[in-house]
């Protein structure tokens, strides 16, 4: 038999991932999912606390633990992709909708404004509206707005809270980044 292929994972494709389970995590996966809908699809801290501190009592299960991880953001990564996939559908089918609406009208206009085509009743109604260039600013025809936004300054509040500074409405949130490579 020949040797096996090691393989990058750079050289997968997302939709590989999944499909060809390239993360051994299948067993943590359904234990997941088991404890999941015992609470309408949502784990709990304590169902956290207690996957966490089984699955880091080897590195065989710590392994499974951040190959489970890795799936679950190829999973978000294809998700995204899907999204931007999708919108590019839609806007491509309201494009053709538009241009044929268009079109259409000018038929429907040309046979009297009302044709009927089988349970469908074709109409049409002149409308106006207003077409503007980029950056018009004519006085005469502008509202002016103030809109007012706070952004507050997180840099400049994590240096007070640190300096031991009380800043009313803000706390120090400290918080342990774990990097899987």
């Amino acid at each position: 038999m020949p040797p096996r292929k090691k393989v990058d994972a750079k050289e997968v494709k997302p939709e590989d991932v999944t499909a060809l389970s390239f993360f051994q995590c299948q067993e943590l996966t359904h234990e997941i999912s088991i404890l999941a809908e015992q609470n309408n699809g949502e784990l709990t801290d304590d169902q956290v606390n207690a996957l966490i501190e089984a699955q880091t009592q080897s590195p065989a299960k710590l392994h499974s633990l951040c190959n489970f991880l890795k799936l679950m953001e190829s999973n978000i990564k294809i998700c995204k992709e899907r999204k931007k996939e999708i919108n590019e559908v839609q806007q491509h089918a309201e494009q053709i909708i538009d241009r044929m609406e268009a079109r259409l009208a000018i038929f429907i206009e040309n046979q009297g404004k009302s044709y009927h085509a089988g349970e469908y009743e074709l109409t049409t109604r002149k409308s106006t509206s207003v077409d503007l260039i980029e950056g018009f600013d004519n006085a005469m025809f502008c509202k002016v707005e103030t809109v007012r936004v706070v952004t507050p300054d997180k840099k400049e509040i994590k240096k007070a809270l640190e300096s031991g500074e009380e800043v009313p409405g803000a706390t120090l949130n400290h918080k342990l980044n774990l990097n899987i490579k």
